[in-house]
């Protein structure tokens, strides 16, 4: 099955992810591709870094479900990855999506016959001086911070008035806390953990 996780720039969605991963055995993050420059918090298993040469000729062979460009750098996820992670539904994939790209992954899914493999939560911003020192301390830079702060806002409301969503989730709190809440009240891969200790 696949989880997406979706949320403004700093709002958490990776921190869920990965207390997600650790809380469901058999779950991974899916590591998009993209050409921003790696964060320092990053590692190479979280994110596969790509010129703007190499992603725009993965693109144009048709390699990716998606493309997005989000404030003038590159994402995408491999169509075999998407594939992949529907089929297996004994395990969860995680995805960090846009909202424009929702759509998109639920109509594949749909037409591959899997439409209800796919849960999407939106992760809620923190309020803007938890977020402004959460962006400042992954390396954004000032301009950076200032424009997605701005996003923050907006993003939430459009995301709370869409039918987008099975879920909204604080960006801020226990973490670990927020990530339980989810996967009960989801109910993600719980024929899987009803037979563990």
């Amino acid at each position: 099955m696949i989880l997406t996780l979706t949320g403004a720039s700093g709002a958490g969605k990776s921190t869920l992810a990965k207390a997600l991963v650790c809380l469901l055995p058999g779950s991974e993050l899916s590591p998009g591709c993209t050409t921003r420059a790696i964060r320092p918090s990053e590692t190479a298993a979280d994110v596969v870094h790509l010129s703007e040469e190499r992603f725009s000729e993965m693109r144009e062979r048709g390699d990716f479900l998606w493309t997005v460009e989000v404030h003038g750098l590159w994402y995408g996820t491999l169509r075999r990855v998407v594939a992949d992670g529907l089929e297996d539904q004994a395990h969860c994939l995680l995805f960090a999506l846009t909202p424009e790209v929702l759509p998109i992954l639920k109509d594949f899914a749909r037409k591959a016959g899997y439409g209800d493999e796919v849960r999407s939560v939106y992760v809620t911003s923190p309020e803007p001086t938890a977020l402004r020192a959460r962006l400042s301390a992954r390396g954004d830079d000032n301009e950076t911070i200032e424009r997605r702060l701005d996003d923050c806002e907006t993003w939430d409301a459009t995301a709370r008035s869409s039918y987008l969503y099975d879920l909204f989730v604080p960006g801020e709190g226990d973490v670990e806390r927020n990530a339980r809440g989810l996967i009960d009240t989801l109910g993600i891969l719980k024929s899987n953990q009803s037979g563990t200790a």
